[in-house]
């Protein structure tokens, strides 16, 4: 067997999701990253940034059935994928082991090589008053079918141990339509650590069970994640009532400039009924209140937006359109946005036989040498079976 590339661990890594805590035995490794060729990257980062990690780098012969009973969390280049591999990454992934395919693949992809019967997961879903709804009711949360079978991701991972989060992330490519390679890694690295000085949303509670991710040619990056709720205090033969909130933040290099989101509701039997925040400025504590519209039920989702750097946000809705869009941008005076949550909400009446809406997202960043750079558009098509 191959020699592996070590970075050792100064602490036992933790991963946090909802409210749970699960600490994973110090006698398992992190992560089994594997690459292509190593000497197709820079890996000095890893030490460096990633320092409280124990992960080993090798090559696709590193990977064997008594490799993976060694880590938490194993990476494969989807390109390296064989029915060799195939078997070994199901067998991890019933251990209940986190399993990335990185490169260029589909949803759908992931789910052939990892023989699911369609790539989602069951997660909770909550009234508006924040609570589980009763009797422990779990929803399966999926993606529209261009999302998962024609949009490219670049680092795809999911667990059947529930206390872990999935992940869908996008990398841009260069000017010469290149990727660079490095990025791939981090997007990986940056997932698994969650208590780093490079870690998403570790402040906030993880209740959509998936980390959506896009980064600029840069590293630098918006995650965004949500909370599905369900108004169950209601009659209506008709509508069904949902309510969402998109969590996002920026990280990575660069400094945070502004963050563009949109909810978007894809059928037209629906309807967009209360969006916040509304327009603002100059506000460190913004308040959000969003019911159920005129003849709706009572209920409502409300909360504070915390954001030290006081920023504009400009609210533009079409309920025509079933569309609203937030601008939430540093002012010229005002500090970088980078490291706050920025959560916009929306509801809507459903007539479907599950939930839908499209969000979409992107980030702006100050960028090495000056001027700044945008991440691509991501948009996410979300799908509940309720």
């Amino acid at each position: 067997m191959k020699k592996f590339l070590f970075v050792f661990l100064t602490v036992v890594l933790l991963i946090s999701t909802l409210t749970v805590n699960v600490s994973f035995g110090s006698s398992l490794k992190d992560l089994l990253l594997i690459v292509d060729n190593i000497n197709n990257y820079d890996l000095s980062f890893i030490e460096k940034d990633y320092a409280n990690l124990r992960v080993d780098v090798g090559t696709i012969d590193d990977l064997t059935i008594e490799s993976i009973n060694k880590y938490n969390e194993i990476a494969v280049p989807f390109n390296l994928v064989d029915e060799r591999i195939k078997i070994m990454l199901r067998k991890a992934y019933e251990q209940n082991k986190k399993i990335y395919l990185y490169g260029e693949l589909t949803l759908k992809d992931y789910s052939e090589v990892m023989g699911l019967w369609r790539f989602g997961k069951y997660v909770d879903i909550y009234s508006s008053g924040s609570k589980k709804i009763k009797n422990n009711k779990k929803v399966f949360m999926f993606f529209g079918n261009k999302f998962e079978q024609n949009e490219i991701q670049n680092v795809v991972a999911l667990s059947k141990n529930e206390a872990m989060s999935g992940l869908i992330a996008s990398i841009d490519k260069d000017k010469l339509g290149s990727y660079n390679k490095n990025l791939f890694l981090k997007a990986i690295l940056d997932d698994v650590m969650p208590n780093s000085k490079v870690s998403v949303l570790s402040n906030t509670v993880r209740k959509s069970e998936f980390n959506f991710k896009t980064y600029n040619t840069y590293g630098g990056y918006v995650v965004m994640d949500y909370t599905l709720y369900q108004e169950t205090d209601e009659t209506d033969s008709t509508y069904d009532y949902f309510s969402i909130r998109t969590n996002l933040m920026l990280e990575g290099e660069g400094k945070g400039i502004a963050i563009d989101v949109e909810h978007n509701l894809p059928f037209s039997s629906d309807e967009l009924l209360e969006y916040g925040p509304e327009s603002t400025e100059d506000k460190s504590q913004i308040e959000v209140s969003v019911g159920y519209g005129d003849g709706g039920p009572s209920g409502s989702l409300s909360y504070i937006i915390n954001m030290s750097s006081k920023p504009n946000i400009n609210t533009t809705a079409s309920l025509t359109d079933d569309r609203v869009s937030w601008r939430c941008k540093k002012t010229l005076f005002g500090g970088f946005i980078d490291g706050q949550r920025f959560s916009p909400a929306s509801t809507w009446a459903s007539t479907e036989s599950y939930a839908a809406i499209d969000i979409k997202f992107r980030g702006l960043f100050t960028k090495p040498g000056g001027g700044s750079v945008y991440t691509s558009w991501k948009t996410v098509n979300v799908r509940f079976n309720y």
